[in-house]
């Protein structure tokens, strides 16, 4: 019976010794906990060959298993940021902003596509709004840094997120888990798992609420202002598991989440001395205001955010012979978002409201992957399908007094866009061992494509048409690609492997939604790396390594254009090419028994080729930004932390863990302004647990930003209505119970 081994694949798991095949279905005690004197083992199931080790896998890879996110708290992709070297995590409202490397978008809307690719148990999330909900009952967390084009496919330039679930046992289980924290923040999860048949059929269901007051303090006393970024939110997720036979297993999946909040809230980063939007000056270096971003004075501030995902997913493995096995992944996903009434600048000024941005989204995937291992050979070869309807409306107010435009006027504007896209794909990948020690493996990816945008738009003075600035567009575009990888593999010693990969990445064309354009084309990226990964001293000693070169050409960059017939828009167009290098580091050390010493390293050299554009305020002045860095790309980052446990007779296991991340300075949008992005900073955290005797009761006390750093990880420039910073939480300070059966 395959019932054990067939998550995630069934062929691979027996090519894995039995200590490993143990090992992945207890991984939520992986790393980094400490076993028999050193570093716990990791597995990790990035390359879809099955369960492998993570020293043995030659990919840049981080990866966190179930206790280790319980350790350190991490509830969703939001938190890992400051562990993962290399890596940058942001949000517009409830759309997330992922950078891999220096590569990734801030335009996050219809018509467009992320740079960086999650998945579910191995369903592609293609929304950004689907990308941050909670951690529901999750088993392991792996982030892959680099192009992922041959096995992840379209929009992996700069690598993928793994979510991977636990998967119900035949042994029952109880978990609760209950916190309390600043901002009367409270959370409550459980989970419970257990056969309904015995070695048949199991099941297991999980779930998630917290609620907590907002953290910035909004003290204008107009009717509807109040506390902002505060948070209610629900989640929930059901899995059943099917032993039919001995060569064939089913996993059902079905998840809900919903996500409440008057959030989303932004700090003018420029104001004039009454208050009134500044947009920033030319050429003029504007030092960062960023005095105290929990407090704002603003009017008409009772937005709403919300967002509602929901999908069903069938996964089944069956076993065709010794060493050969067939899995499907078929999927049904959605998400609906709304911002409702937006202040959207942000001042004391009633300068510019968007009534409503409303993003209704749905997708089919269906994945194919056979698996075989043929002597000296590992095989994998699979087919791909997704289909995916986006449609996003929006509509603004622009009272046009006591603003930069003195009048008594209003104007209001409403704009829809549906796009659809079919794509299709084929892929395979194969490794060889050449020796017992070298290993040689090469893929290819085939992705072939079509979208298709219908848009429209209309300005209204006084509940007049202006006569400028509306447009109707209908247009749809296909792509194709071809994204291979060739890699080497050299066991130096059983402890130290030494590997090199060429690969490319791909990520799709797409269309602007808010201006009648033609459509944008696909970024490419070619990606040379080299890496080590070892262990000494009797596994008290980890460290990995990795350099990397990257040939990045048709950037999709944002540009601001006075478009015929049309208002000025922002839009997206390929208009530059990049260099990228640079290196990460990640080691963990036990010096004495009870003490794990962590900490990570990266470099990034990551700016724009040749590349002239405009400013909003005089787009017909060019600007010349070659050689500028990339967005979110800071040239350092490192992260420190310490864990410390010792045993109390008759009480438990005390814990204690510290840590710490900084980054250099960073730029949000192509013209380096300072103003426009952040100063270098970091942030400590730290947390001190107490597991009891019988391993069953967990009390914990963390605390996240303790010296209270004011930061940001995007900002937005709305000239002539000024730029905003996207507001992140100060100190926060949390008690958490955990009962385990």
């Amino acid at each position: 019976m395959v019932l054990g081994l067939a998550h995630p694949s069934v062929v691979q798991a027996q090519e894995v010794s039995s200590e490993t095949a143990a090992q992945a279905e207890n991984d939520s005690k992986s790393s980094p906990s400490v076993e028999k004197g050193g570093l716990e083992e990791i597995v990790v199931t990035a390359t879809k060959t099955g369960v492998t080790r993570l020293q043995e896998t030659p990919i840049s890879i981080t990866a966190f298993a179930a206790e280790a996110l319980e350790r350190s708290n991490l509830e969703s992709i939001k938190d890992i940021g400051a562990l993962v070297p290399g890596l940058s995590v942001a949000n517009n409202a409830s759309y997330a902003q992922l950078y891999i490397r220096g590569i990734g978008t801030n335009n996050v809307f219809t018509g467009s596509d992320p740079s960086v690719t999650v998945h579910l148990d191995g369903v592609y999330l293609a929304r950004p709004t689907m990308i941050f909900t909670d951690f529901v009952d999750v088993d392991r967390i792996e982030v892959l840094r680099g192009p992922q084009g041959t096995l992840y496919g379209r929009n992996s330039a700069g690598g993928t997120i793994n979510i991977i679930s636990k998967l119900p046992t035949n042994n029952f289980g109880l978990k609760l888990t209950a916190g309390y924290g600043s901002y009367d923040r409270l959370r409550l999860s459980g989970s419970v798992s257990g056969p309904i048949v015995q070695d048949k059929v199991m099941a297991s269901l999980a779930a998630i609420h917290t609620r907590s007051d907002g953290y910035v303090n909004n003290i204008n006393t107009e009717p509807g202002s109040r506390d902002l970024n505060n948070e209610n939110s629900y989640a929930v997720r059901g899995t059943l598991l099917f032993a039919l036979g001995d060569r064939t297993d089913l996993v059902l999946t079905g998840d809900y989440n919903y996500y409440k909040t008057r959030g989303n809230a932004m700090k003018p980063l420029f104001v004039d001395p009454l208050g009134n939007p500044v947009p920033i000056p030319p050429g003029v270096p504007v030092p960062q205001r960023i005095d105290d971003p929990w407090t704002l004075n603003v009017p008409n501030a009772a937005q709403k955010v919300s967002n509602e995902g929901y999908g069903f997913s069938a996964k089944l493995t069956h076993e065709i012979a010794d060493r050969l096995s067939l899995t499907s992944i078929t999927a049904f996903r959605g998400a609906d978002s709304a911002i409702d009434h937006t202040e959207s600048d942000w001042t004391e000024v009633y300068a510019l409201s968007t009534d409503l941005i409303a993003d209704r989204q749905d997708q089919f995937t269906q994945e194919l992957q056979l698996n075989a291992r043929l002597g000296a050979l590992q095989l994998m070869t699979g087919l791909f399908y997704f289909h995916e309807k986006d449609e996003m409306e929006i509509a603004a107010f622009l009272p046009l007094t006591g603003t930069l435009f003195y009048g008594t006027s209003d104007l209001r504007t409403s704009g829809h866009a549906l796009a659809k896209t079919n794509a299709y794909a084929a892929f395979g990948q194969a490794t060889y061992a050449i020796t017992d020690r070298l290993s040689a493996t090469a893929g290819i990816r085939y992705s072939y494509e079509k979208k298709s945008m219908r848009s429209s738009n209309v300005i209204l003075a006084n509940g007049m048409n202006v006569g400028f600035g509306d447009f109707t567009f209908s247009g749809s575009k296909s792509w194709e690609a071809w994204t291979p990888k060739i890699g080497l593999d050299y066991r130096v010693t059983d402890d130290v492997l030494i590997y090199a990969t060429a690969s490319k990445g791909f990520k799709s064309g797409g269309f602007n939604w808010s201006a009648a354009q033609p459509a944008f084309g696909p970024e490419n990226l070619w990606a040379y790396e080299a890496g080590v990964k070892s262990e000494f001293a009797d596994r008290r000693v980890r460290v990995n390594a990795s350099g990397f070169y990257y040939d990045y050409t048709d950037l999709q960059v944002q540009l601001f254009e006075n478009l015929p017939g049309q208002a000025p828009a922002t839009i997206l167009a390929n208009a530059s090419s990049s260099k990228i290098k640079g290196f990460e580091l990640e080691t963990q050390i036990v010096p004495v028994s009870g003490l794990i010493l962590s900490g990570s390293l990266a470099y990034l050299d990551a700016t724009y080729g040749d590349f002239i554009t405009a400013r909003s305020l005089t787009p017909s002045i060019p600007v010349d930004v070659s050689g500028n860095r990339l967005n979110s790309a800071p040239k350092w980052m490192y992260s420190l932390s310490a864990e410390y446990s010792r045993g109390l007779a008759s009480i438990g296991t005390v814990t204690a863990h510290v840590d710490y991340k900084w980054q250099d300075d960073v730029f949000f949008s192509q013209f380096n302004d300072p103003v426009i992005g952040q100063r270098a900073y970091g942030l400590l955290g730290a947390n001190i647990s107490l597991l009891s005797v019988d391993e069953r009761w967990r009390l914990t006390l963390w605390g996240r930003n303790l010296t209270k750093k004011a930061y940001y990880t995007t900002a937005s420039d709305y000239s002539p209505f000024g730029s905003l910073g996207h507001i992140n939480p100060p100190r926060t300070i949390e008690v958490s119970l955990t009962f385990k059966y």
